[in-house]
């Protein structure tokens, strides 16, 4: 409790200026609507941390398939060494798809600069930071305005009661005696003022440090969903670049041309195509007959039991014509090249010109004892070779045979070779799909022979040990050798295939 001293009047301090005092003192507090909007500001800052901390999951989540997709894009087998026979395949495809692989690439060194997983997590983790310390400094302006309010409100009560006996001492007549505070009072006076001075000053510091936080967390975020919208349209860019069909690439503007003139098996009308003169071509492209003989020799074995005449259609040169002479076996041939046919009736054959569909529509049903065609299937279209099996199986009798010899797609040295030497190819036939389309039409007891191998000086040659080898050099060595006889049986086998087939009884 205060005690009363006798004092004099109070000239020097007017009870005027102490309640001005007093009133200023009171006026230390927090502006409620300030501490709204830094809360308000935190909850913000909490937001839109917690969707660019979202947008960046999702953005590595995709970053990482695509990472995943262009991996794939690698062929693996690139890596192998030399001696593998997938590197080579691997480089030959390579080769082939150049362009595509070279765009494969790009897209993968650009999606892996895009989806710098490492430097996204050090962007979120310096937005957590940054969020957290603002969150931090809002805790610790809240706690500090808090006590700051607990203490304005005890030194208003001790404000008060001084007003009091100030006014009671200033109502009494004169002279009287002036309220004097205790030393107790007046330490807890100065201890109370000096304590709001330093909140003050405290939280000015504090909402300077939190309104550069919260700047630098609103740039920081600003940036983030800059780089995040930039990288989404970049990444989605290269998706509908390599994903986008063939078709849909935009067709740049051409001139318009001139309408060109009429136009008949892509020559300007009237202009005269010379013939090509099989006889002569055949001589210098297959070879000689005696040698086309050999090859074809163990074909006539199949149509030894032929339950009527056989029919060589396209027959050439007639070289199987003559060895199915020699055994005593009926045939004849047809072809539709008239210096072919002159060429076999001169060597005594029976061959008349004809079209190979033509004549065999034109033929009784089952009036064949077996049907050869050597070296035609590949000069027909897609078309006549698959309606071909069904009208072999309407013509040849039960019993009867049917072979097909062609160039063998299995040996690849025969696309640089016999297959485009002759413009008249069209495309190989592979023996799976003779096999099956003989089946489809009823044929059974099918075989598949190769024939004409290609000679062995020009396939890859093994590697010869000229002196004694460690065992390492050793086993590369054998290992390579089998490699090489892989690739000889790829590259350098058999030209030619036959297949047979027989109709059931």
């Amino acid at each position: 409790m205060a005690q009363l001293r006798a004092a004099e009047p109070p000239a020097r301090v007017p009870i005027t200026r102490i309640v001005e005092m007093a009133r200023q003192v009171l006026e230390i507090q927090f502006d409620p609507e300030e501490t709204r909007q830094i809360h308000e500001a935190q909850h913000l800052a909490n937001e839109h941390f917690a969707a660019a901390h979202e947008s960046l999951e999702r953005l590595l989540q995709t970053a990482e398939e695509f990472q995943g997709q262009a991996l794939q894009t690698r062929n693996p087998n690139l890596d192998r060494s030399w001696l593998s026979p997938r590197r080579w395949f691997a480089e030959f495809r390579a080769r082939l798809l150049r362009q595509q692989e070279s765009f494969n690439a790009q897209l993968a060194r650009v999606i892996g600069l895009l989806a710098d997983a490492e430097t996204l997590r050090q962007q979120q983790a310096a937005l957590g930071h940054l969020v957290a310390s603002t969150n931090c400094l809002v805790r610790r302006l809240s706690d500090l305005d808090r006590l700051a309010t607990e203490r304005s409100r005890a030194l208003a009560d001790l404000f008060g009661l001084a007003l009091e006996r100030m006014a009671a001492a200033q109502s009494a007549p004169a002279p009287c005696e002036l309220p004097v505070m205790s030393p107790e009072e007046r330490e807890r006076l100065r201890a109370l003022v000096a304590s709001v001075a330093e909140a003050s000053a405290h939280t000015a510091a504090l909402r300077a440090e939190l309104s550069r936080h919260v700047a630098a967390l609103s740039a920081r975020v600003e940036q983030a969903e800059r780089a995040h919208a930039d990288l989404v349209q970049t990444v989605q860019a290269i998706a509908d670049r390599t994903v986008r069909p063939a078709a849909e690439a935009p067709i740049p503007a051409r001139p318009a041309t001139p309408q060109p003139v009429a136009m008949t098996g892509g020559l300007p009308k009237g202009m005269p195509v010379p013939p090509l003169n099989f006889e002569a071509f055949e001589a210098a492209t297959r070879g000689d007959e005696q040698r086309i003989a050999r090859e074809q020799r163990a074909y006539v074995a199949w149509f030894a039991d032929a339950p009527g005449r056989v029919l060589d259609a396209g027959c050439g040169r007639g070289e199987f014509l003559g060895l199915l002479r020699e055994a005593g076996i009926a045939a004849y041939g047809i072809d539709s090249d008239p210096q072919m046919v002159a060429h076999c009736c001169a060597k005594g054959l029976d061959v008349m010109e004809a079209a190979l569909f033509e004549h065999l529509d034109g033929l009784p049903d089952a009036s064949l004892g077996g049907v050869f065609l050597g070296q035609v299937v590949e000069h027909l279209p897609q078309k006549a070779v698959l309606a071909l099996p069904a009208l072999l199986w309407r013509k040849i009798a039960p019993g009867g045979r049917v072979a097909i010899e062609t160039i063998n797609p299995m040996c690849l040295t025969t696309f640089s070779g016999a297959m485009y030497a002759d413009p008249t190819h069209r495309r190989p036939v592979h023996p799976k799909a003779l096999e099956f389309l003989l089946g489809s039409a009823g044929f059974g007891d099918i075989e598949i022979v190769f024939n004409a191998p290609v000679p062995p000086d020009e396939a890859l040659q093994p590697l010869a040990e000229t002196a004694p080898l460690e065992p390492v050099l050793k086993d590369l060595v054998v290992q390579a050798n089998r490699n090489i006889e892989r690739l000889n049986a790829l590259l350098y086998s058999y030209a030619n295939y036959a297949i047979a087939a027989r109709k059931p009884v």
